[in-house]
């Protein structure tokens, strides 16, 4: 069997992303609404940078500290969906690699997972104080390349949904640093993407939603769902 590294952002391809609940934290701080494609175009950037444009957009850039301790105490409805992670499993206990990518840090990222009870035992992870890079330098992937050659993985294939961080984070590994293996790159459509932006990019694969990504998986394995289809599951958790 071809063993295949599959590699994955966190933030809107495994996981629904927040960005519709700033203007929600804004409000409650008295302060107007951010234009949704100034929250859009910046995901994906570090979350202080990202709060510091959107205020900065609105005229308030001195409400930094007011945003982040409202953001304190605000739930946020995160979602994952039962299907990604049964196939998610499915494909782990094929022999298959899986590797989580992030911009986040290990602190907001296992601070995530220990709030909505998320078993990331499935994942080789990659977070960005533990490896020094971010995307979209493509050196961070490349603990998550050296598991897939440890593990005989013969392809890659990563999904996420910006292109600038994402797409870009691919193109620049597949530039400099692939060695002989090219990823291939599966945009995902989320809140911070469209189609048309995957396209004019030079980003022809991707898929329309989380909700498709168990397809897509078991399209690229080779695999077929052996189970129904189940409701999105949703937990509590802050940004």
């Amino acid at each position: 069997m071809k063993r295949i590294m599959f590699l994955f952002d966190w933030d809107g391809t495994l996981i629904q992303n927040a960005l519709f609940k700033i203007n929600e934290i804004l409000k409650k701080i008295d302060l107007p609404e951010a234009d949704p494609e100034v929250i859009r175009v910046n995901w994906g950037k570090p979350f202080y940078e990202l709060i510091l444009i959107i205020l900065t957009s609105i005229g308030a850039p001195d409400a930094l500290e007011a945003f982040m301790k409202e953001k304190k105490k605000y739930k946020l409805n995160f979602q994952i969906n039962v299907d990604i992670m049964m196939t998610l499993w499915k494909l782990k206990n094929m022999g298959h690699c899986l590797s989580l990518v992030t911009n986040r840090t290990r602190e907001s990222l296992f601070y995530l997972f220990h709030v909505i009870g998320f078993d990331y035992s499935v994942f080789h992870i990659v977070e960005t104080s533990d490896c020094g890079y971010k995307k979209p330098d493509g050196r961070i992937f490349l603990r998550s390349i050296d598991f897939a050659k440890a593990n005989q993985c013969t392809s890659l294939v990563y999904f996420g949904d910006t292109v600038d961080y994402d797409w870009r984070a691919v193109q620049d590994f597949n530039d400099n640093l692939a060695a002989g293996i090219i990823m291939d790159f599966v945009g995902v459509i989320s809140d911070t993407s469209n189609a048309n932006e995957f396209e004019k990019s030079g980003a022809h694969n991707f898929i329309h939603g989380i909700h498709n990504l168990p397809q897509k998986l078991n399209e690229i394995a080779g695999t077929a769902p052996d189970y129904p289809k189940h409701n999105v599951l949703q937990y509590a958790s802050v940004i």
